[in-house]
């Protein structure tokens, strides 16, 4: 380590990597002796055991709330209707908040069988823990936002700009009119509630009755059009000429796939690259699109709603970099803390703008307060980041695919437990040990040198980048 003109430099393996330390110190005393040079790196090892972080299945079940990570915050006790509103204190869990909900879940089953939680707590915690203490999943979250609008796009695709064979376009406009009259009759139902409310009379309390009566026959029947719709597009996407196709070769042709051990879905390197590269996948889009819309869509109707979900992907890649790019793990500065809360605001404002559902409790860590104030609060969580977590889930996940033609359950678990302790083992780990011990590294060569400025310019190009999109 060096340290020159307020520049702290430092290696990790070959590559050479700089922190500008004029922004984490006071360096004006009035004294004049604050010098760079004089600073001391010493390395420190730290157990970090009063901070829990991993998916939110496995969180909300450490805390007493089995399988309702979907619908409940883990943090407070908002559910998901309740989502995109102020988080008030006194709705922040405790520990003695998961008491006193346990045992109002207890009192109410024993009346109410059908009671399945009190505000999302229905077990004994497996883990005392601090609700306060768990931090928002900062790999799983943005992994679940990117998948959500991925989901929308497509789905607003296929129902407003792709031209379809005639007998799936039959279906769509069946699909479209019936979730048209649904609406409509909605708004006559509260209508007619109002007045009735308002008059309290016969005549008007029969109107409410019929117009509920029409409510409940229009929803029925967008419910089976909506089926037969969601099972046209289903089988049309299969097709090599659909633009769900196409959208997959964009994907692939900027490196970015669907893993087999991840359910098919982006796993999480390929969600960061989907919002590094959001402006040029959606460009991409946009221009398969309008080789297969429809005659009354125009191009640039493509274009802006191609626009707004590349603007929302790289707000969304500003706040997580933000969020995971701290160096070294050192304490966020005000401008990093004002810009990730500039890029939240704008996120979240585009977010509804745009009329996606935030009944997701990862939309709801993210945008309505959990994440900026544990940025403040545990300065910065950059280091204590879910991904070691995810990675052994790929692992095993893997090994499973590998051994899945054994037919014997028992048989099959056997081999992978030994794999896994094959991989873990002493032995192994030495040897891998003493290999890289043996590997000579030269931080002066042509190629060491090289790796790193490419690998400047490209964080320089990708921070000039993200300050861009918040001008």
């Amino acid at each position: 380590m060096s340290v020159g003109n307020g520049v702290l430099t430092y290696y990790v393996g070959m590559q050479r990597k700089t922190i500008d330390l004029q922004a984490y110190f006071n360096t004006d005393d009035g004294t004049g002796n604050f010098a760079f040079h004089d600073l001391v790196a010493v390395k420190v090892i730290s157990n970090f055991n009063d901070l829990y972080v991993g998916d939110l299945a496995f969180l909300s079940m450490a805390i007493g709330m089995n399988n309702l990570s979907g619908a409940h915050c883990i943090h407070c006790t908002k559910r998901a209707h309740q989502f995109n509103s102020v988080i008030e204190p006194h709705k922040v869990r405790t520990k003695a908040s998961l008491t006193q909900c346990l045992n109002r879940y207890v009192e109410d089953s024993l009346r109410v069988k059908s009671v399945r939680n009190h505000l999302g707590v229905n077990s004994v915690a497996l883990i005392d823990i601090d609700p306060k203490r768990i931090i928002a999943p900062i790999l799983h979250c943005p992994m679940g936002l990117v998948d959500k609008v991925l989901e929308v796009f497509k789905a607003f695709t296929a129902l407003e700009f792709e031209l379809l064979p005639p007998e799936a376009e039959v279906t769509r406009a069946a699909f479209k009119s019936t979730k048209g009259l649904e609406a409509a009759a909605i708004n006559h139902e509260i209508d007619m509630r109002i007045l009735a409310n308002e008059s309290r009379i016969p005549e008007t309390a029969a109107l409410y009755r019929l117009a509920k009566e029409a409510t409940q026959t229009a929803s029925r029947k967008e419910k089976q059009t909506r089926k037969e719709y969601e099972d046209m597009v289903k089988n049309h996407n299969s097709w090599l000429y659909s633009l769900s196709q196409d959208f997959d070769a964009i994907f692939q042709s900027n490196g970015i796939k669907k893993e087999h051990y991840h359910g098919g879905k982006y796993n999480g390197v390929n969600c960061i690259r989907i919002m590094e590269k959001s402006e040029a996948l959606f460009n991409g889009f946009a221009d398969a699109i309008k080789g297969k819309k429809i005659a009354t869509v125009t191009d640039e109707d493509i274009t802006l709603k191609c626009d707004k979900f590349a603007r929302l992907l790289s707000l969304m890649d500003v706040i997580w970099s933000n969020v995971r790019g701290i160096d070294a793990g050192l304490l966020p500065t005000k401008n990093q803390i004002a810009q990730l809360e500039t890029a939240l605001n704008r996120a979240k404002a585009m977010w509804l703008e745009m009329n996606i559902k935030t009944l997701q409790p990862k939309w709801h860590l993210t945008f309505d307060g959990h994440l900026l104030h544990q940025v403040r609060t545990y300065g910065g969580i950059a280091d204590k980041a879910d991904d070691t977590i995810e990675f052994q889930h790929q692992i095993l996940k893997k090994l499973r695919d590998r051994y899945r033609s054994i037919t014997s359950y028992q048989r099959r678990e056997c081999c992978i437990r030994r794999e896994l302790r094959r991989i873990k083992s002493p032995e192994m780990q030495g040897h891998i040990d003493r290999h890289e011990r043996s590997i000579k590294v030269n931080k002066g060569s042509k190629r060491a040198v090289a790796n790193t400025e490419r690998q400047q310019e490209h964080r320089e190009a990708k921070r000039v980048k993200r300050e861009a999109i918040l001008e």
